[in-house]
């Protein structure tokens, strides 16, 4: 009885003590009062209870002060609302760096691009100088051609022709110049092209002993052109042409020579 009565004693004092107690300490030692009565009740070892009631208490008497606890749960929360709003603060920061940054990026590809534009631009117009002068150069190397091609026709066309030139020999004989083709003959005298007659091969002899009748061998003479279809032809007209006593003289033309009569040199 001793015992609990100083177990006691020591709970009253524990209680009444206001910076050390509090209403949480005081529900537990009550709960060990109860346990330390029933033990008693129980026979149960007195010594056993008393241990367990020292090792609440030593645990009481360290545990931290309720009002301490309030204090620095304020300070943390303080602390916290603190923190937070750096954070916050922070984050705002960011937000800003991150449009500044994107701003600037917007512009410097607008930088950009304007740059490429006006480069464009420059290339553009160099191109129409460079574009325009090509044109002139082309232009002129098309009527360079063209002269060319002209000159070059007018050579083909002349190597085409033969160009008949009658004798300066006065009192001479004049020719009858007869054409010989496949498809007939064609028959000229110089400085009389409205005298210029043409027959089909079927007519050919007919028309040229006609052409001979009026001729005299002092005055004029046969002269024949013989184009390659007109060979078998031409045998038949020398004879008859030799037959009336005329002198007659022969030539080789090509099948497309155009025969060109000149006018007199001397007139």
């Amino acid at each position: 009885m001793g015992i609990l009565l100083l177990i006691t004693l020591l709970l009253t004092l524990f209680l009444v003590t206001p910076s050390e107690a509090s209403f949480g300490k005081g529900k537990i030692i009550g709960q060990l009062e109860a346990q330390l009565v029933t033990a008693e009740k129980n026979g149960e070892d007195l010594e056993s209870a008393i241990s367990s009631l020292q090792i609440a208490i030593s645990q009481m008497a360290t545990a931290p002060n309720t009002n301490q606890l309030l204090a620095e749960l304020a300070l943390t929360k303080k602390s916290l609302a603190s923190k937070s709003n750096e954070l916050i603060q922070l984050e705002q920061k960011v937000v800003k760096a991150q449009e500044a940054q994107e701003k600037e990026i917007e512009n410097l590809g607008l930088n950009k691009l304007k740059q490429q534009v006006e480069d464009l631009q420059v290339k553009s117009e160099s191109l129409k100088i460079s574009s325009s002068q090509q044109e002139a150069a082309i232009e002129q190397q098309k009527q360079q051609i063209q002269a060319i091609q002209e000159n070059l026709n007018t050579l083909i066309k002349d190597a085409n022709k033969l160009w008949l030139i009658p004798s300066l020999e006065k009192g001479g004989r004049e020719p009858i110049i007869v054409t010989v083709s496949g498809s007939g003959i064609e028959i000229d005298r110089f400085n009389r092209p409205e005298d210029k007659k043409k027959f089909p091969e079927n007519r050919s002899l007919d028309a040229l002993n006609n052409e001979l009748k009026p001729l005299s061998p002092a005055k004029d003479y046969v002269l024949f052109y013989i184009r390659p279809s007109g060979v078998d032809l031409y045998a038949k007209l020398k004879d008859l042409a030799t037959d009336k006593g005329l002198q007659v003289g022969s030539d080789a033309v090509g099948e497309k020579t155009e025969m060109e009569f000149t006018r007199d040199l001397e007139e």
